[in-house]
């Protein structure tokens, strides 16, 4: 059992627990002793360095609308900024991440379904 960002082609492998749960979004991440007047904005971020977990579901529609410059990292965000590969990061604003806070300048963006999904071919999953 995991949870996972609804679509067609997972909804063909998986069963998706119904109703769905809507999260609040991307956020920018800072490390915990940022001070406010250095935080971005989503209108702050053009070509600044911000990290991004593999294959992030929101990258592409921040790089448009945005403009910033994104690093996808395999280590942990708080890793990859304090090894200085970014300014800042990006990330569900539901995740709790240890050493980083939300950005106080900006508002969730781009929310997403998302489900809780068993296996389709193991029937002592499905009930």
């Amino acid at each position: 059992m995991s949870k996972l960002s609804v679509s067609e082609y997972r909804e063909n492998i998986v069963e998706l627990v119904r109703p769905y749960y809507y999260y609040a979004g991307a956020v920018i991440l800072h490390l915990n002793n940022t001070p406010e007047s250095e935080q971005y904005g989503w209108s702050d971020v053009e070509g600044i360095w911000l990290c991004s977990q593999q294959d992030y579901y929101a990258k592409p529609i921040i790089e448009f609308l945005y403009k910033p410059n994104i690093v996808e990292v395999n280590t942990t965000l708080l890793e990859a900024i304090q090894d200085g590969l970014c300014d800042a990061a990006i990330k569900d604003n539901t995740d709790i991440l240890d050493g980083l806070i939300k950005s106080s300048k900006t508002q969730p963006e781009f929310g997403a379904p998302y489900a809780i999904a068993v296996n389709k071919k193991d029937a002592s999953t499905l009930g």
